[in-house]
């Protein structure tokens, strides 16, 4: 029979005692809040029995962080088939969801972080504080010249000029904030905190 999506009362749904997948309570912590913020976005997959009661094939976490964030009801998408073909479909919807590109997710998590979201709001995304830290740090570059990376740097310095005492400026342009932000995170890798930007520039400039 073709699956049909309704809207049932969390109080309907049964949990499978079998159900295979874990999640943590910090991680049920920040669900619960994404559903608060955003709404709940993905249907529960539940099978209806013979008498009529609900039980859940997938979404388990979902209807319950839903609960702890104050809803009644979710949608849910009702599929007809017994316990043993579920129990298949259960597993498989927690195998082929594919996994993250971390390498990808570290540099979207750490542009939005550099346009000014806190890391609280980008725990939305499933990451905890700790692991935003880690994924923050390698979104930078490998190698603190790095940071000068695709800059332009002027300066009014004449070579041929013998005069030692003339003042010498160095003009760094960035296209975007995020990129003066970068460099400004790679100079203080250079010699580390306590020193002055131009000092790990120099440091920097020096080894070129």
């Amino acid at each position: 029979m073709t699956p049909t999506i309704e809207t049932l009362k969390l109080t309907q749904l049964e949990e499978d005692p079998r159900n295979p997948n874990y999640m943590s309570e910090e991680q049920l912590e920040l669900l619960s809040r994404g559903i608060q913020e955003n709404g709940f976005l993905q249907p529960v997959l539940v099978r209806r029995r013979d008498d009529g009661t609900y039980v859940i094939i997938d979404g388990h976490h979902r209807a319950l962080a839903a609960g702890r964030a104050g809803l009644a009801e979710v949608p849910c998408v009702v599929v007809h088939t017994n316990t043993q073909q579920a129990a298949i479909v259960q597993i498989a919807m927690n195998k082929v969801r594919g996994e993250l590109n971390l390498g990808e997710v570290s540099k979207i998590l750490n542009e939005l972080h550099v346009e000014g979201y806190s890391t609280e709001m980008l725990s939305l995304s499933g990451f905890s504080s700790d692991e935003l830290e880690t994924l923050f740090a390698s979104a930078q570059p490998e190698d603190a010249e790095d940071v000068l990376a695709g800059v332009r740097v002027t300066n009014n310095d004449d070579e041929d000029d013998p005069a030692p005492e003339k003042p010498f400026i160095l003009e760094l342009t960035f296209s975007n904030r995020a990129d003066l932000d970068k460099a400004k995170r790679g100079l203080k890798k250079v010699l580390g905190k306590g020193h002055e930007l131009s000092a790990a520039l120099l440091h920097l400039l020096e080894q070129q």
